[in-house]
């Protein structure tokens, strides 16, 4: 007689799903998709399933029963497959929506991986359209940040990155999305490299697993004194300067490097339970940009002083030429209570000003996609939060 071909396929199927299963109990990292890892065993248990179905085909019309359940769970996985949302957590569209919208000619969008790449090349044709000469819509590739991938392959921090980090930095300001849950320290080597020679433009989350930095490089200035207690903090030095030193900026994306300098109270609350925000208000007080950061002292570099820090704020396309102020509060992080510095009565400003700056026009018109236009939406369909 013929040997039977099902012990064959038996091994073939267990000994891969019980090698995984140890590997698994040893080492539970598990990453997103991981089960394509073991594709390698699908032949051998389609056939498997497919000599059961012959040998019961004709036994009280079990066969041809398994056969149809077989068939509507296939079905229904395809149709799964194809009308659920993949990848939720990985949403770059807001975020490359960030990076069109307060970028520069220079800039770069630093990729670790290609699917990031992949994103932008998606994405950014939806974000970025401009009425060209004849009144239609038509792409304007001059405006976008240069997308720039560091290897093909899976890579580690070496000479290979740093150097197309110095060079993109040369160039303009680095937007950075770093994917940090794939357990990689790169992403973190990078900002490292970032925060010793540039200033941090923006630092944000865009779901729970990608932020968003942005990194420039500009001169740090010297901070002035300063005397505005908030209690558990005080602010006793600050200074702001342009890209070119000045206190004039264009409202054309421009940055200024604005420097603090804390000194801590003595009390149960430190620096790690405070955060800062930074806002640019006209004269009425009306807020035209910010941004928050948190815990105060976590922007300071190896080049600050002891208690000083130094942070970018962007001044957006299209705004007003006029005389701004540039505001410092501060919070209790995980509140939206800002802290009134001493002396000063709950009804009246809880923002410090620490300077001004003129905002005068840009030398050449902005693309539309560069305006801080809010256009309301539809609500995005959300499925488990």
């Amino acid at each position: 007689p013929e040997p039977s071909p099902y012990p064959a396929l038996w091994i073939f199927t267990l000994v891969p799903l019980l090698l995984g299963f140890v590997l698994n109990m040893r080492l539970p990292f598990f990453p997103e998709g991981g089960e394509r890892l073991l594709l390698i065993v699908l032949p051998y248990l389609i056939l498997l399933v497919a000599a059961g179905v012959d040998e019961l085909w004709n036994y009280y019309l079990l066969g041809k029963a398994v056969a149809a359940l077989l068939a509507v769970s296939c079905i229904a996985g395809i149709v799964t497959f194809y009308t659920t949302p993949r990848y939720v957590n990985h949403d770059y569209r807001a975020l490359i929506g960030q990076v069109v919208q307060q970028g520069r000619n220079g800039d770069t969008y630093f990729a670790v991986f290609p699917w990031q790449l992949g994103y932008w090349r998606a994405y950014v044709n939806s974000n970025v359209v401009d009425r060209g000469s004849s009144g239609n819509i038509e792409m304007q590739p001059s405006t976008l940040a240069d997308p720039l991938l560091i290897a093909d392959g899976a890579i580690e921090w070496g000479p290979e990155v740093s150097n197309a980090l110095d060079s993109a930095l040369d160039r303009g300001t680095i937007w950075f999305p770093a994917p940090l849950s794939f357990g990689s320290t790169l992403p973190g080597e990078v900002e490292q490299h970032l925060a010793a020679q540039a200033v941090n433009l923006e630092n944000r989350w865009h779901g729970a697993a990608t932020r968003l930095s942005a990194w420039r490089k500009l001169e740090r200035p010297v901070p002035l004194p300063l005397s505005a207690n908030f209690g558990p903090v005080a602010l006793t030095g600050a200074a702001i300067a342009a890209e070119d030193g000045s206190t004039r900026v264009a409202s054309a994306n421009e940055s200024i490097a604005i420097s603090l300098e804390w000194q801590p109270a003595d009390g149960d609350m430190a620096l790690d339970d405070l955060y800062a925000t930074i806002r640019l208000r006209d004269e009425n007080g009306r807020v035209w940009a910010g941004r928050d950061y948190g815990p105060i002292g976590s922007m300071a570099q190896v080049s600050d002083t002891a208690g000083s820090e130094t942070l970018g704020l962007t001044v957006p396309a299209g705004l007003a030429p006029d005389l701004y102020r540039v505001s410092v509060g501060v919070g209790i992080s995980g509140t939206e209570t800002l802290l009134y510095p001493a002396g000063l009565a709950a009804e009246t400003d809880p923002l410090a000003d620490i300077g001004e700056v003129a905002v005068i026009p840009p030398p050449n018109p902005q693309p539309i996609s560069r305006l801080p236009i809010q256009t309301l939406l539809d609500p995005p369909e959300a499925r488990e939060g």
